[in-house]
């Protein structure tokens, strides 16, 4: 077994669908299920223990080469920023033996900056000076790390045309640029989009922009705008019809993606506002179209910073439990707008 391989993999960004398939095409190349369905651990630091992470991955893997233990949020084993427990941790990380692969997943932002006169897109987490990477820099362990960036303005019309014919179907370079001003960067949407429309055209010719069009995207995404303007003004007994009707029509996971995906944005927006930022800037560093842009730069305008900060927060908790069983999309949603007249 070669020892140039990495022992431990860092994956961050806010791309998260293609970190799950990097995670997945890792997960394949162990071989046949059985033994390595036996060699293959998912875990996530919100409710794994310290212990029981570390155990698994300094565990011989069974009849195979490797084992693969992938970590989900794996700063969360950090208690407020501990320097002892930062330590902890990399002592283990170091201690890893090449018969492990372990991944660890970590979502992070890309935010602009306006760096002496130049913006600059820059994590918001995974920092250089993060304590994960300095041990990085300076650990004889083999480490590779990767960052998974949603494409942003021209890229993503491309990554729609690409993903279309990977799935055996063809976008039209003008249906992908109008699913790209529907959608943003948000790529599992995309994703979701792209095989409807595949499965409308039967496979058999390639999609237009009328079938985007058609499709009620932009009905989707208009709601999405409304709700939260009712949000912003305190009326949220609009805020939850609308809430209802988008979920009456969409999935509920899909429809939580995208208000997450809007405060996300919202937070953009307000921080490049408060550099002295316009809507073109917005079009610009989020990537939105300019009518997208202009709708952000007028809702960011209701909100202070500290307000969506908070908002975000919230809805992060929410997805917390969502995705952790512990309630529905749905419910989520609508504790989400009740919370919002506190």
């Amino acid at each position: 077994m070669s020892k140039e391989k990495p022992v431990i993999y860092i994956f961050h960004g806010d791309d998260m669908l293609s970190m799950e398939r990097a995670v997945e095409k890792m997960a394949a190349a162990l071989g046949e299920s059985g033994a390595a369905d036996l060699n293959f651990t998912r875990l996530d630091g919100r409710t794994a223990r310290f212990e029981e992470i570390f155990t698994v991955a300094t565990t011989m893997p069974f009849l195979a080469e490797r084992r693969l233990v992938v970590v989900s949020n794996p700063l969360n084993l950090i208690s407020n920023h501990s320097s002892n427990e930062q330590k902890k941790f990399c002592a283990s990380l170091d201690q890893v033996p090449p018969s492990t692969a372990l991944v660890l997943l970590v979502e992070d932002h890309a935010k602009n900056k306006n760096i002496k006169g130049h913006w600059q897109s820059v994590w918001d987490i995974l920092k250089e000076s993060h304590w994960l990477l300095q041990w990085q820099k300076n650990t004889k362990q083999q480490v590779l790390v990767t960052e998974f960036r949603l494409p942003v303005g021209g890229a993503m019309n491309v990554w729609i045309q690409e993903q279309a014919q990977a799935a055996g179907g063809v976008f039209s370079p003008g249906a992908a640029q109008v699913l790209a001003g529907y959608v943003g960067n948000n790529t599992r949407q995309a994703m979701l989009e792209i095989e409807k429309l595949l499965a409308y055209a039967n496979w058999e010719r390639p999609v237009e922009p009328r079938d985007v069009e058609r499709l009620t995207v932009v009905e989707r995404e208009v709601s999405v705008f409304d709700m939260v303007d009712a949000m912003a003004m305190g009326n949220l007994q609009a805020a939850a019809r609308l809430l209802q009707d988008l979920l009456e029509q969409e999935d509920h996971f899909m429809v939580f993606g995208m208000i997450i995906r809007q405060f996300r944005q919202l937070v953009q927006a307000r921080e490049i506002l408060d550099e002295g930022g316009s809507a073109a800037q917005i079009q610009k560093q989020v990537g939105v179209p300019m009518f997208v842009a202009q709708n952000l730069e007028r809702q960011a305008r209701r909100f202070t910073m500290d307000e969506l900060v908070e908002i975000y927060h919230r809805l992060l908790e929410l997805d917390e439990g969502i995705k952790t069983s512990k309630m529905t999309p749905d419910l989520g949603m609508n504790l989400f707008i009740a919370r919002m007249g506190r």
